[in-house]
């Protein structure tokens, strides 16, 4: 059972928390209060309420106070807050004007209570509004610089994280140069949790084309890409939400993260990763391959093209794929991109959303590759494709009659299946096409197919 305290003992307590009382005495008050609030609940918070608990502890925030007073005040205010959802009453007592107050104190031991109590009292929007409102930005910003312990940064990294969630407060925190710090705590020489937290908080800031070219021109992304590979779940996950609200702000940017290597550590969270940052490891890649052609290679070459499929679904992974039918990608990226295409055209709408993609040209051209497994990956995404009526005319109208033709008798046992089948789905559309594929001379190397024991072309 949670302990419960009788109403006489909140007003004994009140009276040692007073200024009146020696020091001890309060300290030993605000750590009953602590250690109740730490494992009670609303009606004991209420119950704080009614005695007067949250001016008193206020009271401890002030000028006159032990640093340590202050920050274990903070702390019990910050405590009662998360437990009886009271953070406006907190607020009213006057609270927030005392808490950014000892934000600028000369003590970390009270900055770290000060900055944790505003990270909890922010969770309320309208008590965000207030502390905002309160100047509290600027000095929460100056306690992100290197001379502060892990744990005031870690507590005023909480705080501007909460009031980012509106816009203007977001505004408000660039305008304070947060963005030189934060990129700083991204560094190795910060502690799991900081990185982590700044890299959420950047994701926040950005808001615009503006902000996500400053954070970059701050030197944002080398460390983030690094972040990718560290062994804290965590931190992967920010760095992947950092990374992907930039890429997604802004195009130059996507190139930048491309060019810092992020490419070979995002596909290997596809495969690896967990949650979220799979997820946000997939929307960066999707943006990079937006940029150019040569990041779409880059990013196949590393083997994402299972994992994108997978993760984007077939309709948002076929544009990528095409891109890979192109003759200026190697052999092998074409190979796995026009087999994934046949594989995903299983139903009659994904095989017309991937001619509608541009597929046909480009795996008519591969036809003609003088690599036998590209011309293999070819015909056997056509013979998919093929069995829907429109798209077979398509594929006869995009010139694959007489390179079909030709590479009957003349690949692999699998190329000539592949080929034969295509042909005939071609040949049953109409007799126009029957025609065109006899003029281009099928019939002698489909006669002599049927008579090889080498094919079960019958």
């Amino acid at each position: 059972m949670p302990p419960r305290l009788p109403r006489r003992n909140w007003r004994k307590l009140v009276r040692k928390l007073g200024v009146a009382a020696r020091p001890l005495e309060q300290r030993q008050a605000v750590a009953m209060v602590a250690m109740v609030c730490r494992d009670a609940d609303a009606d004991s918070a209420a119950a704080m309420v009614t005695a007067g608990v949250i001016p008193a502890l206020v009271q401890l925030l002030g000028p006159g106070s032990l640093p340590e007073l202050q920050h274990d005040g903070a702390e019990a205010l910050a405590y009662i807050a998360v437990m009886g959802e009271i953070a406006a009453t907190i607020a009213a007592a006057g609270a927030i004007p005392a808490l950014v107050q000892v934000l600028g104190s000369a003590s970390p031991v009270a900055q770290a209570g000060a900055a944790g109590a505003l990270w909890s009292l922010s969770r309320s929007d309208e008590v965000a509004a207030t502390i905002v409102a309160a100047g509290a930005i600027p000095p929460l910003v100056k306690l992100l610089g290197a001379g502060f312990p892990a744990l005031v940064q870690k507590n005023a990294l909480g705080t501007l994280i909460c009031l980012a969630r509106n816009s203007e407060a977001a505004i408000t925190t660039v305008s304070a140069d947060a963005i030189p710090p934060l990129v700083q705590l991204l560094g190795s020489g910060s502690v799991p949790d900081v990185q982590r937290a700044a890299a959420d908080a950047l994701a926040l800031l950005t808001q615009t084309y503006e902000i996500a070219a400053t954070i970059a021109a701050a030197g944002a992304i080398p460390p983030l890409v690094q972040l990718l590979g560290t062994g804290v779940p965590e931190v992967q996950q920010a760095a992947t939400f950092a990374l992907g609200c930039l890429s997604e702000k802004n195009p130059d940017i996507a190139i930048a993260i491309n060019a810092a290597g992020a490419i070979p550590p995002l596909v290997k969270l596809l495969g690896n990763g967990c949650g979220d940052t799979v997820t946000n490891a997939a929307g960066v890649l999707r943006d990079l391959a937006e940029v150019n052609d040569e990041i779409v290679v880059t990013i196949a070459a590393a083997g994402a093209i299972p994992a994108l499929v997978q993760l984007l679904g077939a309709a948002d992974a076929i544009p990528l794929l095409v891109q890979l039918l192109e003759p200026h990608c190697p052999g092998d990226l074409q190979v796995d991109a026009a087999v994934t295409l046949a594989v995903i055209a299983l139903t009659a709408e994904i095989a017309v959303t991937i001619a509608a993609a541009g597929a046909i040209p480009p795996l008519v051209q591969l036809l003609g590759s003088p690599d036998p497994e590209v011309q293999q990956a070819a015909t056997f995404a056509l013979g998919y494709l093929s069995q829907d009526a429109d798209i077979a005319i398509a594929i006869d109208a995009a010139g694959a009659t007489h390179p079909l033709v030709k590479l009957l008798g003349s690949g692999s046992d699998a190329t000539d299946r592949n080929a034969t089948g295509v042909l005939h789905s071609l040949a049953v559309v109409n007799d126009e096409i029957a025609v065109t594929i006899a003029a281009a001379g099928a019939i002698p190397p489909l006669v002599q197919l049927l008579g090889s024991s080498s094919n079960d072309l019958t």
